[in-house]
């Protein structure tokens, strides 16, 4: 799960977990970039291209040992302003999970 610069906190938070506890979830993932990774874009637009990766952030959890009981993905626009390394006429949209902690 990528956060303010990490690139998971699923290590961060295992040890205070314990096995089969329910993890509830919400991701914001890019759906479609509005401009290539290896287009010039301005300074203030991050390039790293896990950031918002649905895939990737599955796999995170794949990895850290969450097992997904429930999810949605969603198919509704949000504003991508609001997210931090978004370009204007990114889409951006929802996925909720429920999972449960597992030995990875």
């Amino acid at each position: 799960m990528q956060h303010y610069g990490f690139s998971s906190v699923f290590p961060v938070i295992r040890p205070y977990t314990h096995e089969n506890a329910l993890v509830l979830g919400r991701f914001s993932y890019l759906y479609k970039r509005s401009y290539p990774f290896s287009q010039n874009k301005p300074n203030n637009i991050r390039a790293e291209k896990v950031r918002y990766d649905l895939t990737a952030f599955k796999q995170d959890m794949q990895d850290n040992g969450i097992q997904i009981r429930k999810e949605i993905v969603g198919t509704e626009n949000l504003e991508e302003s609001v997210y931090d390394g978004c370009a204007p006429g990114d889409t951006i949209r929802p996925y909720v999970f429920m999972g449960e902690w597992k030995s990875p």
